[in-house]
Formats: C-alpha cells, sequence, structure tokens
C-alpha cells in the first residue's frame, strides 16, 4: 500500500515554505509539532494520519461500525471495513459502492470525498475535528461531529436477463471438456453431470468447462466458464457470462435447483467440488456458494428453512468462516466442518475424492464448535436417528455418558434397540417413564427383551441379567443389580427426571435413578426438550435434527382470567362432525364444571382421560393405548397430563386445544411434549391459551450457586456431627419439607455414610422458579424459536365475569361444598375401617390404595364395607370427594386423634388452610421431639429457636389481646429479624415469616393510619411452643446458642 507515503508527500508539498533552518529542540527534549509557515500552524499530515484519535472521527462518518475488522453496512454498500495497518486507520469498500471504488482510504482521504474538498481543506478539517488549535496545540475535546448528510444519486438497477434456451441446452449437451474426462475416471456419470448442468463450450479454439446455474424455480441465471487440467485442477481464473449492454445475468446458488424436502444440506465453495460430492454422498443435498466470501444475502435467503453442514477450505480464506456468519446471521442452521484440520494448502472435498478417500462428513472430529452453550456434537438426517446410526455410534461410544436431543418421532427407540445393541458390549437398560410405554415396547419386541416394572418377582429381575435388552421403569430401576463398566444405561424422556419430580412419592425413587446416572460410566439420556443441566455432570450435549418432520401450526392466545369459561363459550362453536377434539386441561375439577355445563354432544361422545379412567376396562385410555387412535365415536376428548408422555395418537382429522388454568405455570417443554403426541398430521393446528403474565428478573444461576453453596456448607458441618449420632435411631418428622432446609438440601447416603448435597432437588426448584418468573410473551417467544413451530393469528382474550360464569362458579361450588360435607358426615357417623376398606375396592387411586394399607387397614371386604360401597359408589368413584380421605389420612398419619380429625377439616376447609394447619402440626411435631431428631432437622429446629429468641427480644408479650400495652412491630421487621440468621439461599418471604411468627405465638394485631397510609403493627399475646415439652425447648434454646 502506497498511501502513507503519498500523505507523507502531500504533507510536505503542503509545507514546502519550512525554513532550512534545524528544527528547535523544546526544553523537554523534543520536536515541537509545529511547522513554520504564512498560513495556520498545523500539524504534519502523517502526524495527524497516526493520530489515535481519527478512529472517533471515522466513526462519525460510519455508524454501523462497530469494532475493528468487523463488516459493517452503509446507506450504498453492504460490506465496509475499518481495520489497523501499520498505525494508520484505513477503510476498504468492497463492493465500491460506497466510494465509487474499492481502493482503500485514510481518514484524509475520506474527508475528501464527503466533503468534496482538496488535501489543504481535508488537513485543516482533520485538524479541527482532532481538536488542534491554530497554534497546533491540543484543544479542549470536541464531542465527535455526526456523519453529514450524503446526496443519493438515483441508481437505475440493470434489467435482469435469463440464459437463453437454445444456448443453455447447446451447452449443456454437450460433454466433452477435459473435467468431464475427469469425472468419469472417478466414476461419475453422464446422467450426474447431465443434472448438474456441466456442459462444454468453445471459444476461440479454447474448451471451457462451463457449470450451469439453474435457480430455484427453474429459471437459467448464468453460466460459469472454467479451463481445467487433466487432473481436475482450475488452470485460469473463471468467469461468467458477459451481461448485455444495461442488462445483467443474475447469479444463485449452484445446485440450489436439485433441493429436495427435508434433505441435510452441505455448502461447499467450488462447483467442481458441488458436482462430486453430490455423486459421492447421495444423502445430502450439495450447493456450491462460489467462493469463501460469496455468499450474499440473496443467496442465503434461498437457504431460508434448510440446515446442515459447511465444508471449509484448508486456507485462510475458508477458515475465516466468512460464510458461516452470513447463515447465521439469517437464523440458518448449519455447522463448519473443518475435514484437513492439519493442513493449509486450500485442500477440499473434491480433493480427497481424487486421492481415493472418502472422508465421513458427520464425523464430530471435524466440527467446529459455533461459541458456547450450543451442543457439542450435531447431526443432520432426513427423519430419521438411523441414516446417520454409525457417527452417533462411535460419538457414544468414544464419550460414555451423553444427553441426545431428537425431536419425538425420530427413530430414538428403534436406534437403541437396534443399532446400539448390535455395537454396546454389554446389557443395555432401557429406562422409561411410564408403564405404558415400557408395555408398548414389549408389545412390539415380545420375547426378544425383560420387562422390568410394578409387580415383577424376583425370578424376572433374574432373567434380566441374561438378557442383552432390559426394559424397565423409572420406578422399578431400583430393583435391579447394579450396572458394570461395559452396560449402557439409556434414560429415555430424560426431562420427565424433573418434571416427575414434583410427586412426593417419586422423589425418593427418581434422587436413586439420578445419583445411578451419574455414577454409571456408560449413559444415554434422551429427550426432545432435554434438561441442560446435566452437562454440569460431564454429559456431551448432541443434537440430531430431522429436516423432514411435521410442523405444528399453533395459535397462540394470552388470556386473563378464569380459562375453563373462556373453554365452556369455546366448545359450542367447534366442528365436531369433520374434526376430533383433544383438550388438555390440567385440573379435574374444572374439566368436570365444563363436561357438566356443556350440552353439544352425547355423554359417549365426551370422554375425561384422568388416573381415574386409566384401569376401566373398555374406556378411552385402554382404546388409545392399543390402537393409537382416539374411538372415532369420540369427539371431544379431556385430559390432564396423563398423555403428556408416552400416549400416541395417529388420528388425522385432529385438533388441540391447550389450556393453562390460574394456579399453574405451563413450561415450554411440558408444552412441546403434549403436541407432540400426535403424530401422524402433517401441520397439526393447536391453539394454546396461557395465563397472561409479566414475568419478573430471575437469575438461576446465581440461584442454583447459592442453595448449592449452602447445602455444601450444611453437609460439612453434618458429616463432622455425625459421629455423635451414629448409635442414635433418629425420631423421622412427618410431612413435607416445610422449614426444612437442611433436612431438605442434605440427603444421607447410607452406602457412604455420610450427607450428600441433594442436587436433583436443587434443579428442580430452580427449574420451576424459572417457570414461575416467565413472561407469557417470553414463554411464545421460546415456543416460536423452535424449528418445527409455525405461529398464526396471536391474540389476547380477557374473560369478563358475567351473570352465567358467577352463577356457574357458584352451582360448581356449591355442589363440591355438598360432596365435601357428605364424605366428612360419613367418616364422622360410619367406621372409618369399613369406609377406607370399601373406598379402597372402588377407587383407582393407585396413591389412595397404598396409603390406605400404610396405615394399617384391614381392606379385606367386609358385609359392612360391602353395604357403604354399594351406596356410595358414586361418592368413593367421584373427584370432589377424594381430598376429604386423602387429607383425613393425613391427619391420622400426625397422630391427630379420630375424634378431633373431621371437625379439624371443618375449621380449615381449603387447601391453603389446610396446607397451613399441615404445616404447623409438622413444625411443632419436631420442635416436640428435638432431642430424637437427626442432625440435619435438629439444625433446623435450631434455627427456628433462633428466630424465636430474637423475635421475643424485639416483641414484648401484652397482657390481653385487646391490650395497647407492648412493643408492637411491622411484618417487615419480622422478616427482617428471621432473616438476619439465615443464608441467602434459604431468605424467608414476608408470607412465609408471618407463618413462622404466627406458629411461634398467638399474636394481636393493631392497625393505625401513618401519613395518611394504613399501618399494621403486631404483637405477642403468648407463647404457643410452652405448650410442648418445655425441657426439649430449653435444650433447643441452649443447642442453638
Amino acid at each position: 500500500m502506497t498511501f502513507r507515503n503519498d500523505a507523507r508527500a502531500m504533507g510536505m508539498a503542503l509545507h514546502g515554505t519550512r525554513p532550512t533552518t534545524p528544527d528547535v529542540i523544546d526544553q523537554t527534549g523534543s520536536r515541537p509539532r509545529l511547522i513554520s509557515g504564512n498560513g495556520p500552524q498545523l500539524p504534519r499530515a502523517d502526524e495527524l494520519l497516526a493520530d489515535s484519535e481519527t478512529l472517533q472521527v471515522l466513526r462519525g462518518y460510519f455508524p454501523n461500525y462497530r469494532r475493528l475488522g468487523k463488516v459493517f453496512e452503509t446507506d450504498n454498500s453492504r460490506r465496509v471495513n475499518i481495520y489497523l495497518h501499520k498505525g494508520l486507520f484505513l477503510v476498504k469498500d468492497f463492493t465500491g459502492k460506497e466510494f465509487g471504488d474499492d481502493a482503500t482510504r485514510n481518514v484524509l482521504q475520506v474527508l475528501q470525498f464527503y466533503h468534496r474538498c482538496d488535501f489543504k481543506e481535508a488537513l485543516v478539517l482533520l485538524s479541527d475535528k482532532l481538536g488542534y488549535s491554530s497554534s497546533g496545540h491540543r484543544a479542549p475535546l470536541r464531542k465527535p461531529m455526526p456523519r453529514p448528510a450524503v446526496p443519493k444519486e438515483p441508481v437505475n438497477e440493470p434489467e435482469q436477463v435469463y440464459v437463453d434456451h437454445r444456448q443453455w441446452d447447446n451447452v449443456s449437451q454437450r460433454l466433452h471438456s477435459t473435467f468431464h474426462g475427469y469425472a468419469r475416471s472417478l466414476g461419475v456419470t453422464d446422467e450426474h453431470l447431465k443434472r448438474w448442468h456441466v456442459g462444454t463450450s468453445t471459444r476461440v479454439g479454447t474448451v471451457y468447462t462451463v457449470f450451469g446455474h439453474q435457480n430455484w424455480d427453474g429459471s437459467y441465471f448464468n453460466q460459469k466458464h472454467f479451463i481445467f487440467s487433466i487432473g481436475g485442477n482450475k488452470v485460469t481464473k473463471p468467469f461468467y457470462l458477459k451481461n448485455p449492454a444495461g442488462k445483467r445475468y443474475g447469479q444463485c446458488l449452484y445446485g440450489i435447483h436439485l433441493l429436495r424436502e427435508g434433505v441435510p444440506v452441505v455448502l461447499v465453495e467450488s462447483e467442481k467440488t458441488a458436482v462430486l460430492g453430490s455423486f459421492f454422498y447421495p444423502q445430502f443435498d450439495f450447493v456450491s456458494t462460489g467462493g469463501a466470501a460469496s455468499l450474499s444475502k440473496e443467496k442465503a435467503r434461498a437457504l431460508q428453512v434448510k440446515s446442515g453442514y459447511v465444508l471449509i477450505d484448508a486456507d485462510q480464506a475458508g477458515r475465516s468462516l466468512g460464510t458461516c456468519r452470513m447463515l447465521e446471521k439469517h437464523g440458518l442452521d448449519f455447522i463448519p466442518v473443518d475435514l484437513s484440520p492439519d493442513r493449509e494448502d486450500g485442500y477440499d472435498l473434491a480433493d480427497a475424492l481424487r486421492d481415493g478417500l472418502r472422508p465421513d462428513i458427520t464425523d464430530w472430529r471435524f466440527q467446529l464448535r459455533k461459541g458456547h452453550g450450543g451442543p457439542d456434537y450435531k447431526l443432520f438426517v432426513n427423519r430419521f436417528l438411523g441414516e446417520q446410526a454409525a457417527p452417533l455410534v462411535d460419538y457414544i461410544q468414544h464419550h460414555g455418558k451423553v444427553l441426545l436431543k431428537a425431536r419425538t418421532g425420530t427413530g430414538k427407540t428403534t436406534f437403541a434397540l437396534e443399532e446400539l445393541a448390535r455395537s454396546v458390549r454389554g446389557r443395555i437398560i432401557i429406562l422409561e417413564p411410564l408403564t405404558v410405554i415400557v408395555d408398548a415396547i414389549a408389545k412390539s419386541r415380545y420375547g426378544e427383551i425383560a420387562i422390568i416394572k410394578q409387580g415383577v418377582t424376583n425370578e424376572d429381575v433374574q432373567i434380566s441379567l441374561y438378557s442383552k435388552i432390559t426394559v424397565c421403569t423409572y420406578d422399578s430401576f431400583a430393583k435391579l443389580p447394579p450396572v458394570v463398566d461395559d452396560d449402557l444405561i439409556i434414560c429415555d424422556e430424560v426431562h420427565e427426571l424433573l418434571s416427575g419430580y414434583g410427586m412426593p412419592d417419586k422423589r425418593p425413587k427418581y434422587e436413586y435413578l439420578f445419583r445411578q446416572l451419574l455414577a454409571a460410566k456408560n449413559v444415554l439420556c434422551i429427550s426432545a426438550t432435554p434438561p441442560g443441566f446435566l452437562q454440569e455432570y460431564g454429559f456431551k450435549y448432541v443434537e440430531v435434527k430431522a429436516g423432514q418432520s411435521h410442523k405444528i401450526q399453533l395459535t397462540p392466545i394470552s388470556c386473563k382470567g378464569k380459562v375453563q369459561h373462556e373453554l365452556a363459550k369455546l366448545l359450542p362453536t367447534l366442528d365436531f362432525a369433520n374434526y376430533q377434539y383433544l383438550v388438555r386441561l390440567n385440573d379435574l375439577k374444572l374439566i368436570d364444571q365444563i363436561v357438566s355445563s356443556f350440552q353439544g354432544l352425547p355423554t359417549g361422545q365426551v370422554a375425561v382421560l384422568s388416573s381415574q379412567s386409566k384401569g376401566v376396562a373398555g374406556g378411552a385410555y385402554q382404546a388409545i393405548t392399543d390402537s393409537k387412535h382416539i374411538p372415532e365415536n369420540i369427539r371431544l376428548l379431556f385430559t390432564t397430563s396423563l398423555i403428556d408422555c408416552g400416549v400416541d395418537l395417529y388420528n388425522q382429522r385432529l385438533r388441540v386445544i391447550m389450556a393453562e388454568h390460574q394456579n399453574e405455570h405451563l413450561s415450554v417443554s411440558n408444552a412441546l411434549q403434549f403436541m407432540a403426541r400426535p403424530r401422524k398430521m402433517p401441520l397439526l393446528p393447536v391453539t394454546l391459551y396461557k395465563q397472561e403474565r409479566k414475568g419478573k428478573e430471575y437469575d438461576s444461576e446465581a440461584a442454583y450457586q447459592a442453595i448449592k453453596k449452602f447445602a455444601q456448607q450444611e453437609c460439612q458441618t453434618l458429616n463432622l456431627l455425625n459421629t455423635q449420632f451414629q448409635d442414635l435411631s433418629p425420631y423421622l418428622p412427618k410431612g413435607s419439607y416445610y422449614l426444612r432446609e437442611t433436612a431438605k438440601y442434605c440427603s444421607y447416603n447410607k452406602e457412604t455414610e455420610c450427607y450428600e448435597v441433594n442436587k436433583l432437588l436443587i434443579h428442580y426448584e430452580v427449574g420451576q422458579a424459572i417457570i414461575r418468573s416467565t413472561a407469557t410473551a417470553d414463554f411464545y417467544s421460546q415456543m416460536e424459536a423452535e424449528g418445527h413451530i409455525v405461529m398464526q393469528d396471536p391474540r389476547q382474550v380477557k374473560v369478563e365475569k358475567t351473570p352465567e360464569t358467577q352463577a356457574l362458579d357458584k352451582a360448581a361450588k356449591a355442589a363440591r361444598k355438598c360432596v365435601e360435607e357428605q364424605a366428612l358426615a360419613l367418616l364422622e357417623t360410619c367406621c372409618t375401617t369399613a369406609t377406607y376398606t370399601a373406598l379402597h375396592h372402588a377407587t383407582r387411586d393407585l396413591e389412595l390404595r397404598r396409603q390406605i394399607v400404610r396405615l394399617g387397614y384391614d381392606v379385606r371386604m367386609s358385609e359392612e364395607a360391602g353395604q357403604l360401597q354399594e351406596a356410595h359408589q358414586d361418592l368413593f368413584t367421584g373427584q370432589a370427594a377424594l381430598p376429604v380421605f386423602k387429607n383425613y389420612l393425613k391427619l391420622q398419619e400426625r397422630d391427630i386423634g379420630k375424634a378431633g380429625i373431621v371437625s379439624q377439616m371443618r375449621e380449615h376447609r381449603g387447601a391453603r388452610k389446610f396446607g397451613d394447619l399441615l404445616n404447623r402440626l409438622d413444625t411443632c411435631d419436631r420442635i416436640k421431639h428435638y432431642e430424637r431428631l437427626g442432625p440435619a432437622d435438629k439444625r433446623d429446629v435450631d434455627r427456628i429457636l433462633r428466630h424465636k429468641q430474637a423475635i421475643e427480644g424485639k416483641v414484648t408479650e401484652s397482657t390481653s389481646i385487646n391490650s395497647k400495652i407492648g412493643n408492637r412491630v411491622t411484618a417487615d421487621t419480622v422478616t427482617a429479624v428471621m432473616n438476619s440468621d439465615r443464608d441467602i439461599a434459604i431468605k424467608l418471604t414476608k408470607e412465609k415469616a408471618m407463618q413462622l411468627f404466627r406458629l411461634l405465638f398467638d399474636t394481636d394485631m393493631v392497625v393505625v393510619k401513618e401519613n395518611g397510609k394504613t399501618a399494621k403493627y403486631f404483637g405477642i399475646v403468648a407463647d404457643k411452643t410452652k405448650a410442648l415439652h418445655a425441657d426439649e425447648i430449653a435444650a433447643g434454646a441452649g443447642v442453638a446458642k
């Protein structure tokens, strides 16, 4: 580059009147920057160009500039770059549309162009912008000047023309160039060359190989001419057809006319590579960009909805990844692949084919990972995993622990049963969350695999040791003997580890399963919506993307109000004559309310799937699991979350409605899993009602690290204390984990005889917090980001209260209250044993049946129980009465006398009040049995007792509830006092702090007006814990200190 020397020459010419005497040296020993002359005293041009502030001057003219070396756009050009070269900031316009040419310019030349001035005027202007005064010294810094408006002259784009059919056919039908002979020597057929429009043209005695560029719509865009050697190497620079006067030929991606639906695309630089590669790799569609930097916006847009690989050449231009950045800018999913990472001579796939090599494009060793947070390895298939089974099996065997993401219906189970079974030396243990999935696999592979599920015998377990493949439910995994190093555990639908963890009866089984997954050597976890936390434990993340998969046409609706009323209004408008409707609403009470009010269909055409209907002989559930179809006579099918996983539907004329009620937080994962159940519809219409929520900020990573740190510290303390309690059989508290932070996050491992962090619980709680904090708009944005979701007609619905809806709510509430009262009366007047014996035989609720047996009821049918079952069959089988029977058992489990249980239940009606009652009973029970508690529960009680002491120091006891005497405090003060002794991970909300305050003390409240606002002050009337054992309280207080 000569511009720097030119600038110096121009600067010398400008200051040619300099005196010939030597420069004067100032007192600092440096030469002054001023140059004498008749005009204003200015720095020299080379000094101005070398000033670091010139970059700020350039930024004023190019507002889209972001960083050095990064290409940006202007109003006239799409590719402009500012970079640093030998101490100077230079501007390069690659298209020649900004400055009229593609020459490199320094800042002075930029000023000359935009201000239409000569060099001297530009020098004065630059000095002023850099803040130099007329004396040559730096003046105070000025704000960057905005870029002056550049008048745009209208640009008349030349008319695009297409290659004449006769010219096209004349070239395409001639197959005698040097490249044709080279391709035939590799085995490429003439039919293949014709499909790719590889022809021959002769000009002035020179034979050219011509690659015809045909667009996706069939139009003939251009013809690119090459000269190849006998060995297939390019001899001269290629050229396109000469544009006619005032017109131009277009350019398109070479090979785009041959793209097939769903087939992965491989982008290469040269046309030769595309032709040869497509012949030897027919499972892919090859497309040539024409060069490492030749992918324009128009070409990239032609690849919309496509995905695949970018083969980069082994040179600096290819490894600059310009093509990948352009694809990523347009939201296209392409993975860079470097087949020759050890070479730098431009070696590409065509060279490898010439040398007799057939490199595997999908090999994980060649893929370049794009940034952080994405998959470690990505595979593109047409429809099924089996299409690329070999590289996937190789990756699993090499890395041991793999988390695999693949859409529902891509053949994950078939891949495990066939491809992996042939490659794994040891046993394969496939874990499924639901028995219905295990039964479906057993039905398809009868006699070939071992089945372990609820009710299996020891003999079945022993048989599984000699079976190559064992299919087992999550719940039954603990029955299997330990795996060995050669065995492979495949945990299917692994997202259910968190979704199912919310059920308390499953938690110990899922925690055991999670520990085994982390301990095993070879584990493959599979899901369409995998939990990302497994990567924290060394799992490699692999994504398999199927190009030809069914789409979902989603109508997103943001709903305000009670969604059941909106559904009740919607049902009469549906077309039941032509379609079947599947409605997901995860609340059986609301479903019953809607069904009872809907009169548009006969009773036999409406069905409900739930845990109650699961075991009904001849019911809808059995019909669906047997045939994979909703029976034709059922036109409206309601379900809770039962078929969120495991039950597939093959109905063709199906419409899906999903609704989130006010007390639910539907996750993206659960929504996607449910919508994936219908398998055969190419464009499934789904209407999704999501409650309108604004969401809130939640730092999931910070929350996880805080809880984890707290749990680790507690485990260290407990393991130090554990030796003191080795001979103690601790009292095991009943009930939930309310105010049991240490006992909740620290679990005792009998095998290692020490406390360990309950990591799965932490992941579950953080995941639930993320779901609750997600705004409705963000929820739908995440849904839209899924490649197979097509959003249409988004709208908002506000469910207004009307006399009709209020009447429906009152009627439903009255009906439930009537049924609950009948159940309470039955428990109060009849024999409890006979009542629960009849209930055990009548109900389909397995959890309730297990609880009845666990509490010691004799469930052998007696005459009295039989009479009760016959007389109250509807009560025992209905949904409304079940909570009453379950709550009775919960109080009985907490040693509440039978005489007082019914009165307590009447006093604490409603889920919230009854939950507060259970929490109070459980906390008091732990305080009462303090001396017999294990170390973890004892630390939790110590924490509560410290809160009690701190509160007593702030609040004095009043003489009576009506007395104004005493020191009262606000709820904020109570919360602050309690949280002062708590780790940041277990801070109490104001609501929970006040619950604990009322649990420990009888309180009174005074309401006063302060500054025009109402303020509530709380005082202590009595200490509730005094009613418990005073010795245990004193001992606990002593330990707390």
